[in-house]
């Protein structure tokens, strides 16, 4: 099982269980979910988050915005984040680009690419083998 503890963030209750299905058919069995950005700043400020898969669009507190919140809070800057967006949401790419987002993912969501960004962020969590260099 893995150890992390992943923050699901989407107002569509659907697509947050589509989310932990895939996170638990990785092993993961810490999860948490919010339905919205308000909801995820919360749990953010209450226990510690190894991840955050979030949604752009919501209702309350967006994701981008959210983004905006973390920034401004130096205890929760580092939280790696993977955004889930649609294809037609260029315009908010751009503004995620100017937070630092782990990843993408685009909606609907292909399970196996959210399996891949996930993995890829785990893989850049691993201590890198440096070469012996005095053989």
């Amino acid at each position: 099982m893995q150890e992390l503890m992943i923050l699901v963030v989407d107002d569509m209750r659907s697509m947050r269980a589509i989310v932990k299905g895939v996170l638990q058919d990785m092993g993961f069995d810490q999860l948490m979910e919010a339905g919205d950005g308000q909801e995820a700043l919360s749990v953010l400020r209450s226990r510690r988050v190894d991840l955050v898969v979030c949604d752009v669009e919501m209702p309350k507190m967006s994701g981008i915005e959210l983004l905006d919140e973390v920034d401004k809070d130096g205890t929760l800057n580092s939280v790696p984040f993977i955004m889930l967006t649609a294809m037609n949401q260029r315009d908010k790419v751009q503004e995620i680009l100017k937070h630092q987002v782990f990843d993408f993912v685009l909606k609907p969501i292909n399970p196996k690419m959210l399996e891949d960004r996930v993995q890829a962020f785990l893989d850049s969590r691993e201590p890198q083998d440096i070469p012996d260099l005095d053989g």
